[in-house]
């Protein structure tokens, strides 16, 4: 697979926020992936006016609008659960309730 140097210098080029997040935007992708949590998937949450019904992919999407620092927290979280072998979908499903209405 041929890799495009402009891009490589493109994104060596960006902010190193803007560098972090998309970073920490592949490390989610990749993570989930690795989980076999599947994008698709629905569940139940409760939100202030009912419960919600979201996927997956919705959460991963917040996640990645988040702020850098509430990224890294997420990200260092997700590994703590991993290395502990606890329920990563149940934390997905808690953080979705900072987004559900």
């Amino acid at each position: 697979m041929k890799v495009s140097t402009t891009k490589l210098q493109d994104e060596h080029t960006l902010p190193l926020e803007k560098q972090t997040r998309l970073a920490l935007s592949d490390w989610f992708d990749t993570f989930v992936e690795n989980k076999g949590i599947s994008l698709e998937q629905c569940f139940e949450v409760q939100g202030q006016w009912g419960f919600n019904i979201m996927h997956y992919q919705n959460v991963i999407d917040s996640i990645k609008l988040a702020p850098v620092n509430e990224m890294r927290a997420i990200a260092k979280q997700l590994i703590i659960l991993d290395f502990k072998d606890q329920d990563i979908k149940g934390y997905l499903r808690h953080l979705a309730q900072a987004i559900a209405i």
